[in-house]
């Protein structure tokens, strides 16, 4: 859950500088517009298909089986290193 509160703040932070960038270099209204991140691009960076509360740009296994606890890339943990997953392992220590 923390992890997830930390790449919300950092996106949010990616698209207001790159919306503060864009708007200053725009010369016009109408170039401000062809710019400009819309909201779509915005919700392109935060999405996270998986439910893993890492999102899709920097998540390493795009399919985690929902209910899997994850490291910081979204990969699965696997607390006994025996290749299976602690969400499916019957021994996972």
């Amino acid at each position: 859950m923390q992890n997830r509160f930390f790449i919300t703040i950092f996106a949010i932070s990616l698209f207001l500088t790159i919306n503060a960038f864009a708007q200053r270099e725009a010369t016009d209204s109408a170039d401000t517009k062809a710019k400009c991140l819309t909201i779509c691009d915005f919700e392109d960076l935060i999405s996270d298909s998986d439910g893993d509360g890492v999102i899709d740009k920097l998540d390493r296994e795009h399919d985690t089986p929902k209910g899997c606890r994850v490291d910081t890339n979204g990969i699965a943990l696997d607390s006994d290193s025996d290749g299976i997953k602690d969400c499916v392992d019957r021994e996972p220590f």
